[in-house]
């Protein structure tokens, strides 16, 4: 990665130390393009929830989704099989 080359410059770092910064750089990486994606999704159910053609359980729906997001109260608890643990990884 140029990014790793630059930040290494003129600095003697061991492989492993390099390997260390370049898996933390992709990780960031990542990270942002998780953070755009949710960003424009969040955007989208609001552009959807304000439009006047909406229909009204469509915008319960929404409002649902996002309680659900921001609720520090798990509805689907871990130990039921399969299920519990497809909402904690997403």
């Amino acid at each position: 990665m140029a990014v790793t080359a630059a930040l290494c410059s003129g600095l003697i770092f061991s492989g492993v130390t390099v390997k260390f910064i370049e898996r933390v750089m992709r990780l960031l990486a990542e990270f942002k393009q998780r953070a755009r994606r949710l960003r424009a999704e969040t955007f989208a159910l609001y552009l959807a929830a304000r439009h006047p053609g909406t229909p009204w359980y469509a915008k319960l729906f929404v409002a649902g989704i996002v309680a659900y997001a921001f609720s520090p109260i798990d509805l689907i608890p871990d130990f039921v099989p399969v299920l519990g643990y497809l909402t904690t990884s997403s």
